[in-house]
């Protein structure tokens, strides 16, 4: 048995939906009304059921419809809903274990197909997850609107997008009528709309048809983010790709943190889609609209150590790495965390005259690693000094620095 003394809502779907199987597996007092759910279900159709198939198909649909908040909330009665059961309620349940038949025979008698059950969803819902084509083409073919707003991921088309329900999703997507993006930038559920959620799972072939069929290209997601950004964020290169050829007229629209999504790919160290993103022209490496003291890109990538994309970002950077208050500058942001092969980067990369303060700057702060470095690279003079014309080896003699003092002294002319 899984141990559920302890989670989170950062767990996956998966997890809780196993989570929520072993709840209700192990619940006692739910085994009367699984009992009278499988014996319905058992009569209507031919497929085989058992209790194990029926709790997993409750705990998917309890997790994708009504979302990990609610059942983290509800955990200890899921159940309840079971007290009172109709067709409906066996309908839903036969559409989530894909009985297909059970389905078609209680559209036949009657059972509205369009509903959704409070805690289960709908059948379109169920479809979209399965990516069960023919179920839905059922459904459809009974007057089952494709475009209901509904559940936890705003309707079953963004459902099928972010689970990568390919075949479901051509075929919700090809009932639009008109082929115009929506007036409305502000878009549903948790990533805006399906293209959105496309993006963010990483289905390159959800994404070509969201944006072949316009859909909902300009939608934003909660906090402003676009499709590009979740991309960014979940590290889908591909996805990034696509977005940014299929014309992506937005790709540095900073979302409410003031994040960017080149921002976001160089925070979780994406280095392929920062590659992606660097090797567009409309994307600005030098993003200068951060606000409330958060670091630029380059500075992210100094201060985490990712030496791959300071190398990439450093060449689309148009400002000196330099001109900014001065224990900002990335290079003595790399300096202070010690990181060399970073140092390097910079010191061969700009020969801007605050350069010539760096050997003095480190020296004052006893950094002997970068004092050998930057003297070792013969960038410098070493007699160097700083605002206060004080050199190196004055620092290192005035701080009783004895280890740098044989460093500098070795190259200084004089003191």
């Amino acid at each position: 048995m899984l141990y559920i003394g302890q989670y989170n809502l950062t767990m996956n779907d998966r997890l809780w939906s196993r989570l929520l199987y072993e709840k209700i597996a192990h619940d006692v007092s739910s085994h009367e009304s699984m009992s009278r759910i499988l014996s319905r279900l058992r009569s209507l159709s031919t497929a085989q059921c058992c209790a194990e198939d029926c709790a997993q198909a409750i705990s998917t649909a309890l997790i994708s419809y009504k979302g990990r908040a609610w059942v983290a909330q509800n955990l200890k009665s899921v159940m309840h809903w079971a007290e009172s059961m109709d067709d409906f309620v066996i309908m839903v349940l036969g559409a989530w274990l894909g009985l297909r038949d059970l389905v078609r025979v209680l559209l036949g008698n009657g059972v509205l197909g369009d509903k959704s059950h409070e805690y289960l969803g709908s059948a379109m819902y169920a479809a979209a997850f399965n990516n069960d084509e023919l179920l839905a083409e059922l459904l459809l073919d009974h007057g089952v609107g494709a475009w209901k707003m509904d559940g936890v991921y705003g309707d079953a088309l963004q459902l099928a997008a972010y689970k990568g329900s390919k075949t479901v999703a051509r075929r919700l997507l090809e009932t639009r009528v008109s082929k115009e993006a929506s007036p409305n930038t502000y878009g549903y559920g948790p990533y805006g709309s399906p293209l959105g959620a496309a993006a963010a799972a990483g289905y390159d072939d959800i994404v070509r048809l969201c944006l072949k069929w316009h859909r909902d290209p300009r939608q934003l997601g909660p906090h402003l983010r676009t499709p590009l950004f979740y991309a960014a964020r979940s590290g889908r290169a591909g996805a990034a790709k696509i977005l940014l050829d299929g014309g992506e007229m937005r790709p540095n629209l900073d979302d409410d943190f003031n994040d960017t999504p080149l921002s976001v790919a160089v925070e979780y160290n994406h280095e392929d889609v920062v590659s992606v993103l660097l090797s567009s022209d409309k994307v600005r490496a030098d993003y200068s609209g951060v606000q409330h003291g958060k670091l630029t890109p380059l500075q992210t990538a100094v201060v985490k150590g990712y030496t791959n994309i300071v190398r990439m970002l450093l060449p689309r950077c148009h400002v000196e790495v330099g001109e900014q208050e001065y224990k900002k500058s990335p290079i003595i942001m790399a300096a202070l965390k010690g990181n060399t092969e970073i140092v390097n980067l910079f010191l061969t990369k700009d020969k801007a005259p605050y350069i010539q303060h760096f050997l003095p700057w480190v020296a004052s702060r006893g950094l002997t690693k970068m004092v050998k470095l930057a003297l070792d690279s013969q960038i410098f003079d070493p007699n160097s000094h700083d605002a206060e014309f004080r050199t190196a080896l004055h620092h290192s003699v005035g701080r009783r620095h004895y280890d740098l003092r044989a460093e500098t002294s070795s190259y200084s002319a004089f003191c």
